[in-house]
């Protein structure tokens, strides 16, 4: 089905941790139509200020109802963190491509940085639905900036977290416990299996780095600024082999590791 612009009425609206929310809202056409790695554009006011609408990737789906996590960070994100229930939203999407999953995957590495952890709940669940064997990998700077991920209904998923301050779990980056872990599961080999990831760019590549030496299949979800979301102002876009020039928000959001130009 083709995006379309839709009324969402918000369900919930629960502040997780310190400036991080996760609205629920009801949706019937993009609970039925969207992918994990999808996203959608939300209008923050019925008027024309602020102009644009913010983008977000959805973090789940459920029944009629769809799961927008975001920080707030601005003014746009500021008035959707007021947002109370039975408020209409208007909302373009689904939009971008998602996550491509092999009907062969057995086992799953799910690795997000700050909020880039947003698309791999989606797509956990949608995994373990589907018996795959998922490990998820949450880094933060620190405790405060970090969600209780065993509150999201991921109760199959195995979890670890880092911070860099070390306040919760590992103490160091996301990047450095995969690793351990991928070393310590190379010794059964990696048969039917992929690694997907979302977070800073300097993290992604990290993990593609990985991905290649141990020759696992890796997908990316590029972070971008959006100022349309349909490809128009070619605002998003980002580089890949053949010196060819992706927007983010048509091509991907979702790209293949050995794609991108880091």
């Amino acid at each position: 089905m083709k995006p379309d612009i839709v009324l969402a009425e918000v369900v919930s609206n629960t502040e997780l941790a310190s400036g991080i929310f996760l609205i629920k809202f009801e949706a019937p056409y993009l609970a039925e139509t969207a992918y994990p790695g999808s996203f959608v554009m939300v209008q923050p006011d019925n008027g024309t200020d602020p102009l644009l609408r913010r983008p977000f990737t959805l973090s789940g789906v459920s029944g009629n109802m769809v799961e927008v996590l975001f920080k707030v960070k601005g003014r746009g994100t500021d008035i959707m963190s007021k947002w109370e229930p039975c408020r209409i939203v208007n909302i373009l999407g689904p939009l971008g491509n998602g996550f491509s999953i092999s009907v062969d995957i057995k086992n799953a590495y799910l690795v997000g940085g700050g909020m880039g952890i947003a698309p791999l709940l989606f797509l956990a669940r949608y995994l373990v639905a589907r018996d795959v064997d998922v490990k998820i990998f949450f880094g933060a700077r620190s405790v405060s900036e970090s969600i209780t991920l065993e509150d999201l209904n991921l109760d199959r998923c195995d979890l670890y977290y880092s911070t860099e301050d070390g306040s919760k779990g590992y103490e160091g980056f996301i990047t450095e416990q995969l690793n351990n872990i991928l070393k310590s599961d190379s010794v059964n080999g990696f048969l039917n299996s992929s690694i997907f990831c979302c977070g800073p760019l300097k993290m992604s590549e990290k993990v593609s780095e990985y991905a290649l030496s141990l020759n696992i299949l890796c997908q990316v979800a590029i972070e971008e600024k959006m100022a349309c979301g349909v490809g128009a102002c070619l605002g998003c876009v980002t580089c890949t082999k053949g010196d060819k020039y992706k927007r983010v928000c048509v091509d991907g959001p979702i790209f293949i590791n050995t794609d991108i130009v880091w």
